[in-house]
C-alpha cells in the first residue's frame, strides 16, 4: 500500500510538471508557484511514507504542524478582560467588562458561602460612586459549577437558546424592559471529568444611569467574549491522589477497600458539583456504586429521631448514623438507593457529619419484582440492611475527617500521620 500510494504521488507530480511546460512553465526547483510546491510535497510525503523503518514515520509525526487555539476574543474598546479562577474546579472563565471611564473603580469578590458545594461564585461590580457602590454601577454575578452532560436537557425544553456565544446556553431570564438578566453556559460535553463545566451568570446595571442601548451592548459583548477554560481535569486530586471534598471537612482516599476488594476512586458529577464515587460488585454478583454527597444541613439526623417510621437510626464506627432506603427509585431507574448521614460531632446544637449514598444495581438489573422477591419479608429486609450498613460501615472508616485541621501534619520522625 505503502508503494501504491508513493508511485501515485510521483505519477501526480509528473502530470502536473508536463502541463506546466506545455504553458510554457518550467516547473523547475526554482519555481515557486503553488502547483510545483503541491507537486513536491506530495512527492516528498509519499517518499517519507514509504520509508521502512518506524523512527522515520515518528520523524514525520513529529514534524506535523500542531493544532492552533483559536484566536481569543477582541476585546472592544471601552471593556477591559476580566479572569475568574475556580482553583478547586480548575477552571477559568474570561470574558470583556465595560469600563469606558463613566466608574471610579471595580472590585471582584467571591463567594465563599458556595465553595463546601464544590462550586466558585463571583461578584464583579463596576461602581460610578465610591461610597454607595451598589448605585449607578453594573454587576456580574458569576457561578462555575460542574454538571452531567445531560444536565441541560430541560433548559433546551423551557428556556430560549442564547445567540452569539461560541458555548450552548440559554436565558433564564432574558433582557426585557429592565437591565438585568439571567443566562447559562455550557462547555463541550466531557470536556470536565464525565461532564462539562456550566457558567451562570447574573447582570444587573443598577439605578436608571444607563440606557437600555448600553446595557444591551454590554451584555452582547459579554456573550460574545466568554471563554471556559479547564485548566486541570484532575485538580480535584491531592498530591496523593486522594479527593478533598469541597466542603474541606474530609478526605476520600483514591483508593477504598469495600467487601475484600480494592477499589479505585473516580469522580463523577451530579446535583452540580464533582463527587467521589466507587464501585463494586459483592460476591454474589450484585453491582454497587458509593457517592459521596457532601456535608449535609445542621441538624439533619437529631430532628429526625422523633421519625422512626421513616428513618433507620443506627450507629456506625461508634457514632450516631441515620438511614433511608428508597426502594421506589427502583421503579425508575432500576436502582435502589440507601442514604447514610453520619454524625462526627456536634457543635452545640449542630452536627457536623457526612452523607454518602450506596446504590445498588442498574442497567435494568434489578426490577421491583425482583427486590420483592429477593428481599420481601422481614428476615430477608433485615438480611439487607445489615449488607448495606457492613458497606456503609467499611467506607466510614477509611474517609479521613480533618475536624479544622490541616489534612496532614508531619511527624518528628518525617511521616505523614492523618490529623484526627
Amino acid at each position: 500500500m505503502k508503494n501504491m500510494r508513493k508511485a501515485l504521488a510521483v505519477l501526480f507530480a509528473l502530470t502536473l510538471a508536463a502541463g506546466m511546460t506545455a504553458c510554457g512553465e518550467t516547473g523547475s526547483p526554482a519555481d515557486n508557484s503553488p502547483a510545483a510546491e503541491s507537486a513536491a510535497d506530495e512527492s516528498s510525503a509519499a517518499d517519507e511514507t514509504s520509508a521502512p523503518d518506524s523512527a522515520a514515520e515518528s520523524s514525520v509525526a513529529e514534524t506535523e504542524p500542531a493544532e492552533t487555539e483559536p484566536p481569543a476574543p477582541v476585546v472592544p474598546e471601552g471593556y477591559e478582560t476580566v479572569d475568574l479562577v475556580s482553583d478547586y474546579l480548575g477552571v477559568k472563565v474570561s470574558f470583556a467588562a465595560l469600563n469606558d471611564g463613566r466608574f471610579v473603580g471595580s472590585e471582584i469578590k467571591p463567594n465563599k458561602g458556595v465553595e463546601k458545594y464544590g462550586r466558585t461564585e463571583f461578584a464583579v461590580n463596576y461602581y460610578s460612586d465610591e461610597k454607595s457602590k451598589l448605585s449607578d454601577c453594573v454587576k456580574y454575578t458569576v457561578r462555575i459549577k460542574a454538571i452531567a452532560n445531560d444536565a441541560d436537557q430541560l433548559s433546551n425544553k423551557r428556556y430560549t437558546h442564547v445567540e452569539g456565544s461560541q458555548y450552548e446556553g440559554y436565558w433564564h431570564n432574558e433582557i426585557e424592559d429592565k437591565t438585568q438578566c439571567h443566562y447559562e453556559l455550557y462547555s463541550e460535553n466531557d470536556s470536565y471529568l464525565d461532564g462539562k463545566i456550566s457558567v451562570e451568570v447574573d447582570m444587573y446595571a443598577y439605578g436608571d444611569w444607563m440606557p437600555m442601548d448600553d446595557y444591551k451592548a454590554l451584555t452582547k459583548t459579554m456573550l460574545e467574549t466568554m471563554n471556559i477554560e479547564v485548566l486541570d481535569t484532575n485538580n480535584l486530586n491531592d498530591a496523593k491522589g486522594d479527593f478533598p471534598t469541597g466542603t474541606g471537612l474530609y478526605t476520600i482516599p483514591a483508593k477504598v477497600t469495600i467487601a475484600g476488594k480494592e477499589c479505585e476512586t473516580y469522580w463523577s458529577v451530579k446535583n452540580g458539583a464533582p463527587r467521589a464515587t466507587i464501585a463494586f460488585t459483592n460476591e454474589n454478583g450484585d453491582s454497587f456504586k458509593i457517592m459521596d454527597d457532601g456535608q449535609n444541613v445542621p441538624k439533619y439526623v437529631t430532628s429526625r429521631q422523633g421519625d422512626p417510621d421513616k428513618h433507620r437510626f443506627i450507629t456506625i464506627d461508634g457514632k450516631s448514623a441515620m438511614n433511608d432506603i428508597d426502594v421506589g427509585a427502583i421503579m425508575t431507574t432500576s436502582v435502589l438507593k440507601s442514604e447514610y448521614t453520619v454524625i462526627y460531632e456536634m457543635d452545640g446544637e449542630d452536627e457536623i457529619n457526612m452523607t454518602f449514598n450506596i446504590f445498588m444495581g442498574g442497567s435494568g438489573d434489578f426490577t421491583y419484582d425482583k427486590f420483592r422477591e429477593k428481599y420481601g419479608d422481614d428476615e430477608t429486609n433485615a438480611e439487607l440492611n445489615a449488607m448495606f450498613d457492613g458497606y456503609a460501615e467499611e467506607y466510614f472508616k477509611q474517609v479521613v475527617y480533618h475536624n479544622g485541621e490541616e489534612a496532614v501534619e508531619e511527624t518528628s520522625e518525617g511521616e505523614a500521620d492523618t490529623a484526627e
